[in-house]
């Protein structure tokens, strides 16, 4: 998705901005929310000398499923843009090795006086690495007509953009972007015991009980990182530089359950080893 819209550049008071897709609140006020996967994009930048801001109060989620969601990453010129795109290039190499048959959705902004330009990607972490790895990933300043096409050439080997998938309605297009739509469970409709994770199938939707009867989705535990410490240096693994996909760090993340939210049932999953405070037992 290829979008153009109103933007000031004054408004960026940094070269890289990570603008989350998810947000939340609480006492404090809104907090932003990013998939705790992202910090491995973030060290390799940090490793490169590309620094990049993230706003205030941050938050990261830990997401039990093979769908790697990044946020909108805003640049006000394009050197910055082409550190992330190099930075991209290196962390979809180590994805495809590390956390085969993952999925991704990214997306890429750049800013100017007049308006602001975004490139939305979404697909498996193969064909994300192939769109990033192209000469121009997102649109030069000039010849886009010429980018255009190649661009469509390049997406018609997937078939009909009307075919429908699962994938096609797991999207959410409401902010521009393309990012895996979980579907949050409502607060009244589950409870945490000391036993696991109870919902009431009695008060799901006749067609949601119909999809899980179906196995066409499952419950899933979306936890978040409360603090996790690097084996490596000792320090913060959020603000250290070590990175589990280019050093071999192992992170020990504490966790706290968040929400339980609706994932189609996937194959594989994206942690291969159970996690120090893992998420609570699935109970339907």
């Amino acid at each position: 998705m290829l979008t153009r819209r109103p933007g000031v550049l004054e408004e960026l008071t940094c070269d890289r901005h990570a603008l989350p897709t998810q947000r939340t609140t609480n006492t404090a006020g809104d907090v932003p929310l990013f998939d705790f996967r992202f910090l491995e994009l973030k060290k390799i930048l940090m490793k490169a000398g590309q620094p990049i801001k993230l706003p205030d109060g941050n938050q990261f989620l830990l997401f039990c499923d093979d769908q790697i969601e990044m946020p909108l990453i805003m640049h006000r010129g394009r050197q910055a843009l082409q550190g992330t795109i190099i930075a991209y290039r290196r962390f979809l190499d180590e994805v495809e090795r590390t956390w085969h048959g993952a999925s991704i959705s990214l997306e890429l902004g750049l800013a100017s006086s007049d308006f602001v330009q975004s490139l939305s990607l979404f697909g498996r972490v193969t064909e994300a690495r192939e769109w990033m790895m192209r000469k121009n990933p997102f649109p030069p300043e000039g010849n886009v007509e010429e980018w255009v096409r190649d661009a469509a050439a390049f997406l018609k080997k997937f078939g009909s953009g009307s075919s429908r998938s699962l994938a096609l309605s797991a999207l959410s297009k409401d902010e521009l972007v393309l990012h895996p739509r979980r579907v949050n469970i409502p607060r009244n409709f589950w409870t945490l015991t000391e036993g696991g994770l109870l919902v009431n199938s009695k008060t799901l939707p006749a067609d949601v009980v119909e999809a899980l009867q179906h196995n066409e989705f499952e419950l899933a535990p979306c936890n978040r990182v409360i603090a996790s410490a690097c084996n490596l240096c000792g320090e913060s693994y959020l603000a250290c530089a070590c990175s589990r996909l280019l050093d071999g760090a192992t992170p020990e993340p504490e966790l706290r359950f968040a929400f339980p939210y609706w994932r189609y049932a996937p194959k594989s999953f994206i942690l291969e080893e159970p996690l120090a405070g893992g998420p609570p037992a699935m109970r339907p």
